[in-house]
């Protein structure tokens, strides 16, 4: 008789990251500025407040959320079955240690316990899988869609500081950027650029009730 072995599954998708637009590790970008476009200007956005007020990554941190709690729950009734058939299994463990049972019956018991131990390993191989699998899925499209958002920013940072006459755009939060003034910020301005394409609430217009509108 094989040992069953106790199966721990942490429900929970800790490796699963619900913050989009993960900007990485600062780096110094190679600038190449022409004597033409230079004016010397430099603009400062601040991407944390971006990453906080964008709408496209509230939108996409929601779906992940989603995501993450319909596996939850799907795990949840995965371990459930999973521990009804462990149940199972040890009756059957414990019913074939009878010394009451003849060889034959111990024997009938003890194959059909086999079977359950099988079907156990292979319900931990299914949960186990669908974890996994279920982590690598919210996990691409979290990279997948915090790129396409960080691609989104970059141009309508670029396209506000030229409007408002900068060259060069620098995160305002990364720790090389030691002191900048007020006036260098377009944060705001490129978040409104951002969320202008926002849809809009859509506002409930109560209902009177019919008896309401006849009048006594």
């Amino acid at each position: 008789m094989r040992k069953l072995v106790v199966f721990l599954c942490v429900v929970g998708l800790g490796a699963v990251r619900l913050s989009a637009l993960d900007f990485g590790t600062p780096k110094v970008p190679s600038v190449s500025v022409s004597s033409a476009s230079w004016n010397g200007k430099i603009a400062v956005v601040h991407f944390t407040k971006i990453k906080d007020e964008y709408h496209r990554v509230k939108e996409l941190n929601e779906t992940l959320a989603k995501n993450v709690e319909a596996v939850q729950k799907e795990l949840l009734s995965m371990v459930s079955d999973f521990e009804k058939a462990g149940k199972e299994y040890r009756e059957l463990v414990d019913k074939a240690a009878n010394p009451a049972l003849t060889d034959e019956a111990k024997k009938k018991i003890k194959a059909e316990a086999d079977d359950k131990l099988m079907i156990l390993q292979q319900k931990e191989n299914a949960l186990l899988d669908f974890k996994t699998n279920s982590e690598k899925r919210i996990t691409k499209i979290g990279s997948e869609e915090s790129a396409k958002i960080l691609t989104t920013v970059r141009q309508k940072a670029g396209e506000v500081a030229k409007e408002q006459g900068f060259s060069i755009v620098l995160d305002a939060d990364n720790p090389m950027v030691i002191y900048s003034e007020d006036s260098l910020d377009i944060t705001d301005s490129v978040l409104k650029a951002l969320n202008a394409d926002q849809p809009k609430p859509v506002v409930a217009v109560p209902v009177t009730p019919a008896a309401a509108s006849v009048k006594k």
